[in-house]
Order: C-alpha cells, then structure tokens, then sequence
C-alpha cells in the first residue's frame, strides 16, 4: 500500500503538465490587479488622507503605489517575476490586509493569490524570464557539454594512447526520465529506449572541436 502511493505520489510529482494556464492567469489576474490598484492610486487623498481631501497623510502614499503600478506590470509581462511577487505581496499585506476603513471581500482573494504567486511556476511561458532564462540555458549548456565532452574524449584519447592529431568520436544520447519515475521504471521502460545520434567529437592537430544535434529535441 505504501509503495503504491509513493509511486503515485512520485508520478503525480513528476507529471509534465503545460504551464500556458498558470501563465494566462498570470496576465488575467495581474490585469486586474493593475486595475484596482490604479482605482486606490486615483483615489488616494479620499483612502489615505488623514482628513480627505483636506488634511494629507504623513507619508504621501503616491509614489509608493506608482511603484507597486511598476511591479504589477512586471508580473503581467513576466519579468524578474518571483522578486516581483514578493514585493507585491508585501505592499498588498500593506495597502489592503492592514486596511481597517471598510471591508472589501476582493482584498482577502488578492492577498491569497499575491501569496501562491511567490511559490507558482507563472513565469515558465509567456513572460520575459522565459526568454532570458532560455537565452541564458541555451548558451550555458553549450559551453558545458563543449567542456564536458573535450574532457571525455581527451581522458579515452590518452587512455587507449591513439593520437591527438586525428580522432573522432560518435555522440549517442538516450532520453532518460526524472529521477523518482526513473527509479520505478528503469527495467521496463528506460532500458528500452532507443539510441540517438546526435553528432560528432574531433580531436584535430590538438584542437577539440564538435558538431551537435539540439539534444532537447530528442524523446
């Protein structure tokens, strides 16, 4: 019984499930926000006032909410989006948890969801993290698997004492699955998976050079 239900836990955990929803929410959600952000933002000497309209507040609150504006427009666009949602959680606990003047049913659904934002994967598609994280992956795994392979071939090049002069290497992939359903399926599932080639290695007058396949796309 127990083993049943780590397995399902575990499958359940690893489950690729697509993110476009939690990404239009995102934007659908954070829209709103802006919105109603901008009402308190219009009607800041009315709310904030010590007397409204006649005696200001200590502390102008306007440029603090131009901010918060700033930080709602990086979450709908998805940019720098787990910092953004920290920052906005803690002005929303500020500007509308802390709000003693009148109840508001809306106020406890945007602290709820500003809370589940900061541990939510929102940002995976349609944001601008994806693009820079994409960028940045793409051309840190190059230079990883360029490392990784020179070092390989250069330890089996001295190892079977051939020549750096001329060798080749044929590159084999095999998709493997995450780590818990790896472990669950190896016998049935991961041994059976075919081979890929996925390009070439070369050792020429001492210079390493290789010609790869995008390895994402191999399944």
């Amino acid at each position: 019984m127990i083993s049943f239900f780590t397995r399902w836990a575990s499958g359940m955990y690893y489950k690729r499930v697509d993110a476009m929803g939690l990404a239009i929410f995102r934007i659908a959600f954070f829209l709103n926000f802006f919105m109603e952000v901008l009402q308190l933002f219009e009607f800041r000497h009315l709310i904030y006032d010590t007397v409204p309209l006649i005696q200001p507040a200590d502390i102008d609150p306007s440029y603090i909410l131009v901010f918060w504006l700033l930080i709602i427009g990086c979450l709908v666009v998805g940019a720098f989006t787990r910092l953004a949602a920290i920052i906005s959680y803690i002005l929303t606990m500020h500007f509308m948890g802390l709000t003693l003047l009148y109840e508001y049913h809306m106020f406890h659904v945007y602290l709820i969801v500003n809370f589940l934002v900061i541990f939510l994967p929102v940002s995976q598609v349609i944001s601008l993290d994806a693009i820079w994280n994409r960028l940045k992956y793409s051309s840190t795994r190059d230079e990883y698997l360029h490392r990784g392979f020179r070092d390989f071939t250069a330890y089996w090049i001295g190892k079977t004492h051939h020549s750096f002069k001329d060798a080749r290497f044929r590159i084999w992939v095999k998709y493997m699955d995450t780590p818990l359903v790896w472990e669950y399926n190896f016998l049935r599932n991961q041994l059976a998976k075919p081979w890929h080639d996925a390009g070439t290695a070369r050792w020429l007058d001492k210079q390493f050079s290789m010609d790869i396949v995008n390895i994402e796309e191999i399944r």
